[in-house]
């Protein structure tokens, strides 16, 4: 498919990609679509009816305009493949979204794949699309858990910090469920804080949560690669936010 830039062909593809995926599963598909600096952008959103207010689970499936991190000065300026970063966290949702589709929930699931996040330089031209959704909220919800760099094939996942300080009860919640499946990959301490999509949520005052292994050392360079992901991370990641969306 390419990189996933916003405004270019290859984002438009990744869009049909994920659309026509969830078209097979969901009960509706919509598409939040805003303008920013001539560039259009485009928040895609599975529902999966329920009662009641909803969980809200979001993966950025935008990819990087360039490598700033890469040790090589040439590559610095090109697009990042974003394998692990954006990538990982849609692969996670598709799943869970074909899950949904045969197994109903019993409240309602949004499925948010969120655009903009990885845009820009600085926290101003990033996260672009999760801060519109916050601001522009087209549904109730009452919890929201953003997944993100979860495909490393080292996979160690620690509490974040905002989510722990801000969210402490859903992140309790959430991380009592990975470790104990998981206790060797789930670490149940606070290593980073990492500002991501789950932030503009947490300023509109609803818990928001962050599920993200910040200790990639591919992170925003060339080598972001889909042979640096492992399906079994994947799938650990999966696995417990289905437990949480069936059983917590």
């Amino acid at each position: 498919m390419g990189y996933r830039i916003p405004g270019t062909p290859t984002h438009k593809r990744c869009v049909e990609f994920i659309n026509n995926h969830l078209k097979k599963y969901a009960d509706t598909v919509l598409f939040q679509r805003f303008n920013r600096d001539c560039i259009e952008f485009t928040n895609i959103i599975g529902v999966f009816k329920g009662k009641g207010k909803g969980l809200l689970l979001g993966a950025h499936y935008d990819s990087r305009p360039f490598c700033e991190k890469d040790p090589q000065e040439e590559y610095r300026n090109r697009p990042l493949p974003g394998a692990n970063d954006g990538a990982s966290g849609v692969a996670v949702l598709l799943e869970i979204a074909r899950a949904l589709g045969k197994r109903r929930p019993g409240k309602t699931v949004y499925l948010v794949f969120f655009d903009g996040e990885d845009f820009g330089r600085t926290d101003e031209d990033m996260f672009i699309g999760s801060r519109y959704m916050a601001s522009n909220l087209q549904f109730d919800i009452d919890e929201v858990i953003v997944i993100d760099m979860v495909g490393d094939r080292d996979l160690n996942v620690y509490r974040e910090g905002y989510s722990q300080n801000f969210s402490r009860e859903l992140n309790d919640k959430v991380f009592r469920i990975y470790t104990s499946l998981f206790k060797k990959t789930f670490i149940d301490s606070v290593k980073y804080y990492v500002n991501d999509d789950h932030i503009p949520f947490i300023h509109r005052g609803i818990p928001a949560i962050d599920i993200i292994d910040f200790d990639y050392k591919y992170w925003h360079t060339h080598e972001d690669t889909p042979d640096k992901c492992s399906p079994e991370s994947l799938r650990k990641v999966g696995y417990g936010l289905l437990y949480y969306i069936f059983r917590g």
